[in-house]
């Protein structure tokens, strides 16, 4: 056997020792018809969380996906046609760590607020699920990234904003480059520079700086609102750094090669992503959206024996410090486990 095929054994045998938490974006573009395809069923179910845009739904749809809770949706109100809508469909086996009762987890008709508890991910984590109507929509406010950015700023969780926010950024950079000059002559030491901005957190994690985009369009009024927020609450683009998207940024759209559909994070939830996709386009999915999926290292052992009912505080008490490096250097692979916090992470 070649020293690869090994290393790739290897790998799949260390990532496959936590439970892996796929969390699925997608604008539907009407929920109720496709749920009545059983390849739409059981496509949406190989994730753990699914969170879906543009719904149509009104307030007399019910909507169930077996295995799954459906979070309280979000319908659009008092609108002459159908349109808009966020749901959240969690599996019943992260149920338990899913909350959307938290004081700032208040939804908007543009955004679907929740939190994962710090029992499931290293630390809790605010989740924002987006619709922003496209801006020749009736719906249009630019006023909605203000909302979103205000939920931000009212408290100090580690964040990820993930759907479709109609914006076209390019591959504009979404951080401040402090000129090194001025830290100089501010007489700065190293330790002192680091909290100034987090690109370091994604050099630890060997996320690359710079991201990848194929989006071709001229940057849009959304999208430089969204590269404001991005700079303002230091968060960073998935999109083209990491997984099987990094260097590429693959359009999110099948019919104009645009990238409007994101996923956002605070730089030190990077150390929790193992992986992120733009997969392919399928009418049955949606009318012209691609899904993009973030994989996500949780806590959980993966243990065949583990159900509902297991009591994960346990589990995770009666784990020992590791630090293992997997591959021909120890930059190949690295896994760190502790108690309630657990990292198996590529080098990118």
């Amino acid at each position: 056997m070649s020293k690869k095929a090994n290393k790739v054994i290897k790998n799949k045998v260390v990532n496959d020792s936590f439970c892996k938490l796929k969390v699925l974006a997608l604008n539907v573009c009407g929920l109720v018809s496709k749920l009545r395809n059983p390849d739409f069923r059981e496509f949406i179910s190989l994730y753990g969380i699914i969170c879906l845009t543009e719904t149509k739904l009104d307030n007399y749809d019910e909507v169930e996906l077996d295995g799954y809770k459906l979070l309280p949706p979000v319908n659009r109100q008092n609108c002459k046609a159908r349109s808009g809508g966020i749901c959240v469909f969690v599996r019943d086996f992260f149920c338990k760590y899913v909350h959307v009762n938290d004081p700032f987890t208040n939804s908007s008709h543009c955004v679907f607020w929740f939190t994962i508890d710090e029992r499931l991910l290293l630390k809790k984590t605010l989740f924002g699920v987006v619709y922003i109507p496209p801006d020749n929509s009736i719906y249009i406010n630019i006023d909605m990234f203000n909302d979103i950015e205000n939920t931000l700023l009212d408290n100090d969780l580690q964040a990820c904003l993930i759907g479709d926010f109609n914006a076209h950024t390019g591959n504009v950079s979404e951080y401040v480059v402090i000129d090194n000059n001025i830290l100089d002559v501010l007489n700065l030491q190293d330790d002192d520079k680091l909290p100034l901005n987090s690109l370091h957190i994604l050099e630890e994690c060997n996320i690359p700086t710079i991201r990848c985009s194929q989006d071709k369009h001229k940057i849009d009024k959304y999208g430089n609102r969204l590269l404001d927020l991005c700079r303002s609450l230091e968060l960073f683009f998935v999109n083209g750094r990491v997984g099987t998207d990094c260097g590429i940024g693959q359009p999110t759209c099948n019919n104009s090669n645009s990238m409007i559909d994101y996923a956002l994070i605070s730089p030190t939830l990077f150390r929790s992503v193992i992986d992120f996709n733009v997969l392919t386009f399928d009418p049955i999915l949606s009318d012209i959206h691609r899904p993009i999926c973030l994989h996500l290292c949780t806590n959980i052992v993966n243990n065949s024996n583990l159900t509902e009912d297991t009591d994960i505080d346990n589990e995770l008490n009666s784990t020992a410090i590791v630090i293992t490096h997997v591959g021909e250097s120890k930059d190949s692979h690295i896994v760190i486990t502790r108690k309630s916090e657990a990292v198996v992470k590529p080098r990118w």
